[in-house]
């Protein structure tokens, strides 16, 4: 029989306690979600009353209004705006969301010099694709990891690389001596084959016929992955994961990251195995000739002798695999483009490449500081066209300017450097194409943040490029859209959702089958032949091998997530800023044919460029940096500001704030740059360079946060550069629209893309 007290039962009792139990939980997460909502817009009128905020913001919608196809009204606003406000201004992206863009170099490196996080707008977009890599991961395990993976960007460890870059770029050109003379080729398509080519081998010692093949699935999916994280970054509706996940987008995105991942797992096991089979000891580490990345995150030990888990391999293994060709292909592809529409410049570069290499087909490191006019016309390709056009921070702290404003803690901050390169208050002329800019003495005198160009089976490896490039496009349309931005599980529901989840599968498939690999072989090596085969250590190498103090590697989760972030920023950026230096030195054949001279001079007709090579390419590590400056490949940083930040003008961006780095904002910042439209190398010489803001020119992002394989990316565009003008003359096809650039994650050209006429010289 029930007992009774008072009007109710003691079932009763417990059903009313349960409903208050539920009410008093509601309330408290509905005053949270209040009290959450209404720091965010005390935060936001803060930095309204603080920075200036430019017209034309929608009530709801923000600045998102004028995003514009693929987002370029509002990259051509930002331009406007850069002019007109020196150091910074306010972005809405919404009713809540805002972030603080600032592209001077003063403001640079007042965010840049801290080790606030990433800010979650856009990189929490790309956690299922690359997981917790270097590119996404923060505090006590960013700086472990990235302790533990320092010493595979070693001098030493790169040298061997720069055959192998040559040994790519000599398959690219192969493959185009075989076209008509004079036809007309999509820069951007080759540019990725190629870096990804020279970043499988480098990172992971995978040999493949990536670029002969005639389509190649993997670059389609780094493509797809990119258009589908800035797609999502531009969509109000799509930023809810929930939604996200249940559209196309989200389906398409799942699908290229289960094969991205699926592919990066398979190395890494083969690795693995060819480690157990072999041993791991110190004597078969020198006879090999070089180590790769996978390497070094497999013999990666932290203070305790851990090592990485298999996701944290996979994990860096997938950003690499991103950032070590997509990026690098990108500053390649805007490298041509910028000596093509320069015969001039391409011309000196040309020779200097046939004076350095005499007549080599294979760079070598010894050669590389011998292109200096091919160097500059990188960097100057690079300021031009920064691989990555913004870079995000959020504060974890407040943050003084040195004018004095301030950006509280919780703040977004963007940096973008293209508008940094294109700033005329820190560049003259910086529209202009002038390799000079960075000769040694145009650039003893600048701001050191004025410049930032970078803040297995061939189905398999195919279905992973596509997988790539679906989850980078996803993550833009989700930017866009207002529900699928503020919604996780709404975006999960989304097509767009539903498209990222399975893209992530796909990488993450891709990413783990290869480490699953890789360690398989590394337990079954015997003690004396470890890398006795091998002449160089890979990066995977180094994932698998990495200890902390204690003793312990990064797990496979880890390792994953490192292969992942290393495949998409090792090829897809690398990608970017080759491409935009090729345009450059297309469009400006006076700077490509120092270019050539100097490659020519340099190589003396050698196929391969040495380590000792590379430090002669002086005008063409200036034509680089400049096109780097003119098209970041990474146009824009966020950065969430953990704590206050405090500017020089004593302005402060409280903590919580959304930091935007627009790198291509501040590249072409008339207050920092000189003409800054115009492409001028000599801009980084080094008399040009001497007195300018370090943080001007960031092509491969800066401060504690700073891109750990900028050198990798840097040699591999000049070895690049050099070999293709020591065979081929570049000039644009004027019969196409002048290429108009985009954001994916990298910069890109619009449809129909970059597109220049080779000729054998």
């Amino acid at each position: 029989m029930t007992k009774t007290g008072g009007l109710f039962p003691t079932g009763g009792t417990g059903i009313v306690t349960l409903i208050w139990a539920t009410v008093v939980a509601i309330a408290v997460v509905v005053v949270k979600v209040t009290m959450g909502l209404w720091n965010t817009v005390r935060r936001n009128r803060k930095l309204a009353r603080e920075f200036p905020v430019p017209p034309g913001s929608h009530w709801l919608l923000g600045h998102m209004v004028l995003l514009g196809d693929e987002g370029r009204g509002l990259m051509t606003k930002s331009m406007e705006w850069s002019a007109v406000y020196k150091y910074a201004h306010v972005i809405h992206m919404g009713p809540f969301l805002q972030h603080c863009t600032v592209y001077h170099p003063d403001y640079v490196k007042a965010v840049m010099s801290r080790a606030d996080k990433k800010d979650d707008y856009v990189y929490g977009f790309l956690r299922p694709w690359l997981g917790d890599g270097l590119l996404t991961t923060a505090g006590a395990k960013w700086f472990r990891n990235r302790r533990l993976l320092t010493p595979g960007f070693h001098f030493e460890i790169l040298k061997p690389y720069v055959r192998l870059f040559s040994e790519s770029t000599n398959v690219m050109m192969t493959n185009w001596e075989q076209l008509e003379s004079g036809c007309t080729i999509d820069v951007f398509h080759h540019m990725s084959l190629m870096t990804l080519d020279s970043m499988l081998k480098c990172a992971l010692s995978q040999h493949t016929d990536c670029q002969t093949r005639k389509t190649n699935d993997y670059i389609a999916a780094v493509y797809e992955l990119s258009d589908l994280t800035m797609r999502r970054g531009r969509s109000l509706i799509l930023r809810s994961d929930l939604i996200y996940a249940l559209s196309s987008d989200g389906r398409r995105y799942r699908k290229a990251c289960k094969l991205v991942h699926e592919y990066a797992e398979r190395i890494i096991a083969e690795r693995q195995e060819t480690l157990k089979q072999r041993g791991t000891d110190e004597k078969t580490t020198k006879d090999k000739k070089y180590l790769d990345f996978l390497d070094i995150l497999l013999k990666a030990r932290d203070e305790d002798g851990n090592g990485l888990t298999d996701a944290e391999i996979r994990d860096e293994v997938d950003t690499f695999m991103f950032e070590g060709h997509d990026t690098t292909a990108s500053g390649l592809s805007w490298t041509l483009y910028c000596l093509a529409r320069q015969p001039g410049h391409q011309e000196k570069c040309r020779n200097e490449a046939r004076e350095v290499l005499q007549g080599k087909t294979e760079v070598t490191w010894d050669l590389l500081p011998s292109l200096k006019y091919i160097t500059m016309c990188v960097k100057e390709s690079l300021r031009l066209f920064p691989p990555v056009p913004m870079i995000f921070r959020h504060l974890e702290s407040p943050l003084t300017f040195p004018d004095g404003k301030t950006l509280p803690e919780g703040s977004r901050v963007g940096i973008s450097p293209n508008t940094l390169h294109h700033n005329p208050h820190v560049w003259e002329n910086p529209n202009e194409f002038d390799p000079l800019r960075f000769s040694s003495e145009n650039s003893k005198e600048r701001h050191p943040f004025a410049f930032v160009p970078f803040a297995a089976g061939p189905r398999k490896t195919n279905d992973y490029i596509s997988s790539i490039h679906e989850l980078a496009e996803l993550a833009t349309q989700r930017g866009r859209s207002l529900v699928y931005l503020l919604s996780d599980f709404v975006y999960g529901l989304s097509a767009s959702g539903k498209r990222h989840k399975a893209a992530c599968q796909r990488v993450h498939q891709h990413s783990e089958q290869i480490i699953r690999q890789r360690k398989d072989v590394l337990e079954g090596q015997s003690a004396g032949d470890s890398t006795h085969d091998k002449k160089y250590l890979d990066f995977l190498d180094i994932l698998l091998r990495a200890k902390d103090e204690d003793g312990n590697g990064l797990t496979d989760a880890e390792i994953r997530d490192e292969v992942d972030t290393f495949m998409f920023e090792g090829h897809d950026t690398t990608a970017s800023g080759l491409s935009w230096t090729l345009y450059c030195l297309a469009r400006h054949p006076g700077h490509q044919e120092k270019c050539r001279n100097e490659a020519q001079e340099v190589l003396q007709g050698k196929t391969e460029v040495t380590w000792d090579d590379l430090p002669s390419m002086k005008y063409i590590t200036m034509c680089v940096k400049e096109s780097l400056r003119m098209y970041p490949a990474v146009p824009e940083i966020l950065r969430e500001v953990e704590t206050p930040l405090n500017f020089p003008d004593g302005r402060t961006l409280p903590e919580g704030s959304q930091v935007y780095i627009g790198l291509y904002h501040l590249h072409h910042n008339p207050h920092i740059w000189e003409r800054p439209d115009e492409y001028d190398p000599l801009r980084f010489s080094p008399e040009s360079s001497k007195d300018r803001h370090p943080y001007a020119f960031l092509p491969f992002s800066a401060g504690p946060r700073n891109c750990i394989g900028q050198h990798f990316a840097m040699n591999e565009l000049k070895t690049a550069v050099a070999l293709i003008l020591q065979r081929f003359s570049l000039t644009p096809d004027d019969t196409l629209p002048e290429p108009f650039h985009v954001t994916r994650l990298v910069l890109r050209a619009e449809h129909p893309g970059l597109f220049l006429k080779i000729k054998p010289v």
